[in-house]
């Protein structure tokens, strides 16, 4: 039975090709990641009767760019009294540690 072995030619381009095979899953992972981080980080409105109700009213707009625009201002709005409840809430748990 003859014993396999490679030579340092093949073992180069064994290890070429094993570099290569990491450097494109190592690619393929990173967009996946990319991918999920940039869609995780948009904004959304919480499930709420209001929330459902002014969705309502910007759905029943005209064309799809003023229903957009409408949502847009409604997540912004969000944003920024959710921005201004977390302020208070700090400013209140820093008052209690006085």
């Amino acid at each position: 039975m003859k014993k396999y072995s490679l030579d340092r030619r093949d073992r180069a381009l064994h290890a070429v090709a094993a570099v290569a095979s990491f450097a494109t899953a190592a690619a393929v992972l990173f967009t996946i990641v990319a991918a999920f981080d940039s869609v995780s980080r948009e904004p959304f409105l919480r499930d709420s009767p209001e929330a459902r109700a002014a969705v309502a009213r910007c759905e029943a707009r005209g064309d799809r760019a003023e229903r957009q625009r409408c949502v847009r201002r409604l997540v912004a709005a969000a944003k920024a009294s959710d921005a201004g409840a977390t302020r208070v809430a700090a400013l209140a748990a820093d008052r209690r540690r006085r």
